[in-house]
């Protein structure tokens, strides 16, 4: 019984060795037909550039000619268009020197309004200070607007009646 399974396992090594042989060669003729495919093939390559060169050249003028008036049509097109587009298009520092106008007028503004807003906190201040024992601070906003509306009515009466005279 050992005997036989050793031959069994004898035939299978020399089974798998051939098989190996028959895989590295198999393996070797798809390397080789790889590398052969791979390969420019400079020849055809010339040989189209060829042909079709002589099919250009060979072109009946009648053919061409049409295609060539169409070009020149088109390229005064182009040259129009170009003379047009310098005449109306404005140049890239026209629009620096206004974005950095425009910058500058924001910087402006936004300290004009610290300033404004560091007014109306001294204001306020004022406000509270002035009034702060005797009155809240929402009864003496109310009064400072009951002044405010009392002495637009006055001007707007002046403006109306130019004889009378405003406090």
């Amino acid at each position: 019984m050992a005997d036989q399974h050793n031959a069994e396992v004898a035939t299978f090594a020399v089974r798998l060795t051939s098989l190996e042989d028959q895989f590295r060669t198999f393996m070797a003729t798809v390397t080789a037909k790889l590398d052969h495919m791979a390969r420019t093939n400079w020849p055809l390559i010339i040989g189209f550039l060829g042909v079709g060169w002589g099919f250009y050249t060979n072109m009946d003028q009648t053919k061409l000619s049409p295609l060539k008036e169409r070009d020149q049509e088109i390229v005064v097109l182009i040259k129009e268009i170009q003379t047009e587009m310098k005449a109306n298009v404005v140049p890239v520092w026209v629009h620096d020197i206004e974005r950095k106008y425009r910058d500058a007028q924001v910087a402006s503004i936004s300290e004009r309004a610290k300033i404004v807003e560091e007014t109306m906190l001294q204001r306020i201040k004022r406000v509270e200070d002035m009034f702060g024992g005797a009155y809240s601070l929402r009864d003496a906003l109310q009064s400072h607007d009951q002044r405010i509306e009392r002495m637009e009515r006055e001007n707007w009466r002046a403006t109306i009646e130019p004889g009378r005279k405003t406090n």
